[in-house]
């Protein structure tokens, strides 16, 4: 692959969508996050000429204590300053996670970045002096950081596995700095986001070892009569070869009576509900504009099948692989085996438009099929949205029917209007709860627009998406603001989603505006939502597996009461009973499956059946992905299996830890209980305030904590899986004597 040295939010581009380019396919999944959170010794570096030192790293071990709240602090001097800082993981990360650092600055004002020169990310292997993989931080991503005192994500696609994340802080060499200005930035933690998807999607391309020149067309035809034979695409056949980096293209467009069109042929029949589309670029960047001038169809043989253009219809991401290619599609709704791409008005972007392949592919690639969403039941003030306003000078600024954001109706025409006058000081915010849990790794967004129309990137500038966890939505997670780090995809009815990928737990999503922006002053807020969305573009497609057993779906969802597995089924032909499998996480694939236990089948029929299967034993498993199938049994003997689906286990639910007595004097001997099941290999830590390690003990069913030693204070007593994932955590309070 090309290079990917290039931070995410460098891929940020007005309008689009831009996914990360992972050649290990996506699919419906959820992501496990590992930090460096296990007490491990960080490594902190700065440059020193004798005595003299031009940067300083404060507090280094609070990047990588227990507690992800504290923070260590880089600190350049005034000419030519340099502080790193290297935190080691609690786990491996295999290959294709996102990697990253959290950060801050400590005073939130500095807004001009003459005499910073860059922040660099790298990861690390253990025993390896080099860098597996660095990156430099986009300017405005670093500004969006500096000038913040909210914690907010930096990260890139770590294409080799690593354990370790460095991150190095440079001033200029000949510029000094304000000293009336601070330049400190706050380092809370380093993580990795294991992208948890399966390994192969199900679909066609327009990949053909030999193609025929029945696999292309470039003609425009009207009730089977060729209208204009069509000149203006170049080298059609490329598309079709077994190359996916081949292209043809399209010239500038001369007669818009006879527009550059091409017509490729996949290699099968694609179910309704794939997504049809092609590969497409044009050596840089393309903005949303040309989905204006684009239509896509899609064909049965010779008749055609459902159209597309525009942004209400088209969906266009990029593929951040540094090649300059964007897929676009259009979910369809019946079977086709062919896919045109035409162009329709003469603008400048789609003079020499490469037309890499066509595609027909599984939804479950490109979206979460089943995402969480702020549809609450009900819509309650306090309970389920919330509004706060620091408005100054400004009787017109309000927030109307903030519960429509939170309520269970997803319509075009519910919303609530954050409403403001220009000329306005201040900003009105909107927390709104979702219906469930976002997961770490999970991406956080708003639906919006801005009185019916799309909000542009200079008006990103002044939007500020925060996520918080806990029933109240009081404790606040992380944070993104700016065009740099925002992501924004258009949708249907001129509506907008902005968003970002998460690193932690959530459960609000808050939408913050600034007052007195005109573009600004009425935004129709619609809903908020966590999906699992998949980081990349496929490139294994594989065709669909035909079973006797017409499956159309199968979730697994981790309850209190352990994994339930659902499935449906649209007809099936003398089957017999459903096995229900699962593996775990080793390394980057699942070991062997093993199997759970059966449901009976339906047999015969063309009827709709639905099923489920509950895996109660999963607690005491520190896996943090556990992979499910069915294998399906017919009748007569014979097997199929069924794709994989994928659950992060959140291990230690269902694991206590009591600490008792608590509070405790210095001469007091203290009991530790786990009530679990089996857990080998855990172990108790306990940490002061400053997360430092001050006692480790090998976990059992009740262990004897002596104090003696131990100043009073408070503590934090943590149980921690063999794999370094934190299980249970109790607070302990040694008093004075």
């Amino acid at each position: 692959m090309k290079n990917f040295n290039k931070i995410l939010a460098l891929l940020i581009q007005p309008g689009l969508l831009l996914l990360p380019l992972l050649w290990a396919t996506p699919a419906q999944a959820q992501s496990a996050a590992t930090y460096s959170n296990s007490g491990a010794q960080p490594q902190t570096d700065v440059k020193c000429v004798l005595t003299a030192c031009s940067g300083k790293v404060t507090n280094p071990e609070k990047a990588t204590d227990a507690n992800l709240d504290n923070y260590a602090t880089l600190n350049l001097a005034l000419l030519n300053g340099y502080a790193s800082l290297k935190m080691p993981l609690s786990s491996t990360v295999p290959a294709y996670s996102r990697a990253g650092v959290v950060l801050s600055s400590s005073s939130g004002g500095l807004v001009d970045l003459s005499g910073v020169g860059e922040v660099r990310l790298s990861t690390y292997r253990t025993g390896v002096a080099a860098p597996v993989q660095r990156v430099v931080v986009e300017r405005q991503a670093l500004q969006a950081a500096l000038s913040s005192t909210q914690r907010i994500p930096m990260e890139f696609l770590a294409t080799a596995p690593f354990d370790q994340v460095r991150i190095e802080y440079y001033g200029l060499a000949n510029v000094s700095l304000d000293p009336n200005l601070i330049y400190d930035l706050r380092v809370f933690y380093a993580y990795g986001i294991i992208s948890t998807q399966a390994q192969q999607v199900a679909g066609y391309l327009s990949r053909f070892p030999t193609p025929a020149a029945t696999d292309y067309a470039t003609s425009i035809e009207s009730n089977g009569v060729t209208v204009c034979a069509n000149t203006a695409t170049d080298h059609p056949e490329r598309a079709v070869d077994a190359s996916l980096d081949n292209y043809a293209s399209f010239r500038t467009l001369l007669d818009v009576n006879c527009p550059a069109t091409l017509q490729v042929h996949l290699e099968g029949t694609s179910p309704a509900g794939y997504q049809a589309g092609f590969v497409i670029g044009n050596g840089g960047l393309l903005d949303v504009s040309v989905l204006n001038n684009l239509k896509l169809t899609t064909y049965l043989g010779n008749q055609p099948q459902e159209s597309a253009s525009g942004t209400d219809l088209l969906r266009l991401t990029a593929l951040p692989d540094n090649s300059g290619r964007y897929q676009v599609s259009f979910a369809g709704s019946k079977p086709f085996d062919r896919v045109e791409i035409q162009r329709t008005a003469a603008l400048s972007v789609l003079d020499n438009l490469r037309l890499y392949y066509g595609f027909g592919i599984e939804p479950k690639a490109f979206r979460d099929l089943t995402p969480v969403l702020s549809d609450n039941p009900t819509a309650q003030a306090g309970t389920n949205y919330q509004t706060e306003s620091n408005s100054l000078i400004c009787a017109g600024c309000t927030i109307q029917n903030p519960e429509r954001a939170a309520d269970a109706l997803i319509a075009d025409s519910d919303y609530a209007r954050i409403i403001s006058t220009v000329g306005a000081l201040g900003t009105q915010k909107l927390k709104i709860k979702l219906n469930g849990t976002g997961l770490a790794g999970n991406t956080a967004g708003i639906v919006l627009n801005n009185g019916g129309n799309l909000l542009s990137s200079s008006v990103l500038q002044n939007i500020r998406i925060s996520t918080y966890s806990g029933a109240s939505g009081d404790t606040y997670v992380e944070s993104v603001t700016g065009s740099a780090l925002i992501q924004s995809q258009i949708l249907s009815g001129n509506r907008q989603e902005i968003s970002f990928p998460t690193t932690r737990d959530f459960e609000w999503i808050e939408l913050e505006i600034p007052n007195g922006v005109s573009l600004l002053n009425d935004v129709h807020v619609f809903y908020g939502f966590a999906e699992d969305r998949p980081f990349s573009f496929p490139s294994q497609v594989v065709p669909p597996i035909l079973l006797p057993v017409e499956l159309v779906q199968l979730t697994a969802v981790e309850t209190t009461a352990g994994v339930l597995v659902r499935w449906s089924t649209a007809s099936e032909k003398q089957s017999q009973h459903f096995v229900v499998e699962r593996a775990v996480a080793a390394g980057t694939a699942a070991t062997s499956f093993q199997r759970l236990g059966e449901v009976a089948a339906a047999g015969n029929t063309t009827q709709a059946h639905s099923y489920s299967f509950l895996d109660a034993n999963v607690a005491p498993l520190t896996a943090p992905i556990l992979y499910y199938r069915l294998r399906v049994v017919n009748e007569d003997g014979g097997e199929n299996l069924s794709p994989v689906v994928v659950v992060k286990h959140q291990v230690g639910r269902g694991i206590t830890l009591t600490v008792s007595p608590n509070p405790a004097a210095a001469s007091e001997e203290v009991q530790l209980q786990v009530a679990s099941p089996a857990l080998e290999n855990a172990v108790l830590h306990i940490y002061n305030t400053q997360g430092k390690l001050v006692r480790r003990l090998v976990n059992n069913a009740r262990q004897r904590l002596q104090l003696q030693g131990l100043p009073a204070g408070l503590y934090h007593v943590v149980l921690l899986a063999n794999s370094g994932q934190r299980l249970a955590s109790q607070k302990l309070i040694i008093r004075e004597p």
